[in-house]
């Protein structure tokens, strides 16, 4: 899947840009989101184009999970401090102007300006803490904040379908 695809690009950015920056416990996460992504991933991802955030803000919508918009309501993409990055496939990479300690969020749309551009469908979060992870773990399934399900707003999309074996189960909330 495109989703598999995205996580084994970061997984892999991460692992190489460990070799020269040693782990990423030793980050540092309070760089801007442009100068982590520089400092950290874009030497590691095949033909990165920084895209003007502000620009595409304009032509893009995106929802939660949930169907509500994005904007005003919390997530990577109602801050002014994102950085954001088209990858040589069309993939484009959020990085999240906001950490927390040992944290750097990250989003992926894995169809670029294609529809839906609504979390847990084509849009999903990561996270960079200690390993390149679906975003939080099973507790959070279930929550509206970052909930998969039909009243979520799909934060944690991309930790389920990691868990059911890149699968898409029946129980996921379409």
């Amino acid at each position: 899947t495109r989703l598999k695809k995205a996580y084994t690009i970061l997984a892999q950015a991460v692992n190489l840009s460990q070799l020269d920056n040693d782990s990423i416990s030793t980050w540092q996460y309070s760089l801007s989101a442009k100068d982590f992504f520089e400092t950290y991933l874009k030497k590691y991802l095949k033909s990165s184009q920084e895209l003007d955030w502000q620009k595409l803000h304009k032509e893009i919508s995106y929802k939660f999970l949930s169907g509500t918009p994005c904007d005003g309501n919390g997530g990577v993409f109602d801050q002014n401090k994102t950085y954001a990055v088209k990858l040589s496939d069309g993939m484009f990479l959020y990085i999240d102007g906001w950490y927390e300690g040992n944290d750097r969020g990250l989003v992926v749309d894995i169809n670029g300006y294609q529809g839906p551009n609504q979390y847990g469908k084509d849009a999903f979060s990561f996270g960079i803490d200690m390993l390149v992870t679906g975003f939080k773990d099973d507790s959070d399934f279930d929550n509206n904040w970052g909930g998969c399900n039909k009243n979520g707003s799909g934060y944690s999309c991309a930790g389920k379908i990691m868990q059911d074996g890149w699968q898409i189960k029946d129980d996921y909330p379409w």
